[in-house]
């Protein structure tokens, strides 16, 4: 009921499939300054916001993202119009979005599968538009996929990413944008927002998930915060220390390669705000 509510706040939703093209990179404006703000809800409804604040090219004429003046870039773009998350980590790059795919496009992200659900019309912030609707999954050890969905992300010409939605249960919904010098919906003034955000923190499943050997985490922080990240095996033994010490409020990701582990089931415990959260995720070789 709660991801119904979240999508029908933004747009009306047309009740069929549609398959004709828009100019590819219109679905993931990528200009600095753009700037995305969020509800999203993992038990609590919170607030978060993000905005492109540098990019560089790379010698193959890829555009490296970077978001909220963090040190490594969010996102790759390259000549294929392949979108790939968390470019920085060599030989293991996620790719998020083709987008190219036509509805029913189908690829593989060791051991994650992702396709192209369909393409729609809707109305975002008055607007009417098309959304691609990205969907992802997991696969058997043959590689074959799973017959159920991880997560799924709307991407709409002109806006970017207005939906998200993940297990276990975690949704993200535009509530306002500036792309392109544009103003859409609601832009909230961060530091009066940030007084009005409960001291919550949230760790989203692990991407992808089975993985092999490498996968990457995230995490929110509603304000600056002491944290430890650590990972354990199903006997509880800690198995790695990610990351101890002092983080400022907003999204983090890490990179964690098991390659020397074994196959099974490891937990992902992140303290903070003298809470715990854990993630249960499965290493296949």
């Amino acid at each position: 009921m709660k991801r119904i509510l979240l999508q029908c706040l933004i747009f009306f939703y047309l009740p069929f499939y549609i398959s004709f093209s828009q100019e590819p990179l219109s679905y993931f404006p990528h200009s600095i300054g753009n700037r995305w703000d969020y509800d999203y809800w993992n038990g609590n409804t919170n607030f978060y916001t993000t905005t492109i604040t540098r990019d560089s090219l790379s010698q193959d004429s890829s555009k490296f993202l970077f978001y909220d003046n963090e040190s490594l870039p969010r996102y790759k773009i390259d000549t294929s119009l392949n979108v790939y998350l968390d470019p920085y980590v060599v030989g293991s790059e996620y790719l998020i979005y083709k987008l190219e795919a036509d509805s029913g496009d189908v690829w593989f992200n060791n051991p994650e599968w992702a396709w192209v659900a369909g393409i729609d019309t809707g109305y975002v912030f008055s607007n009417l538009t098309t959304i691609k609707v990205y969907q992802y999954g997991p696969a058997h050890p043959d590689s074959t996929p799973f017959p159920y969905i991880l997560r799924e992300r709307w991407l709409a010409s002109g806006f970017g990413l207005i939906y998200e939605w993940e297990e276990p249960g975690y949704f993200y919904s535009l509530k306002g944008c500036i792309v392109e010098g544009d103003t859409f919906g609601i832009i909230t003034n961060v530091e009066l927002k940030r007084d009005k955000i409960p001291r919550d923190f949230t760790i989203k499943q692990n991407y992808p998930n089975p993985f092999n050997p490498s996968t990457t985490i995230e995490f929110i922080l509603p304000e600056e915060a002491e944290i430890s990240l650590r990972i354990y095996d199903i006997l509880g033994r800690q198995v790695s220390i990610i990351y101890e010490g002092v983080k400022e409020a907003g999204i983090h990701r890490y990179h964690w390669n098991a390659s020397g582990l074994a196959s099974g089931i490891y937990f992902c415990r992140l303290n903070a705000f003298e809470g715990l959260k854990t993630i249960k995720m499965l290493l296949t070789k």
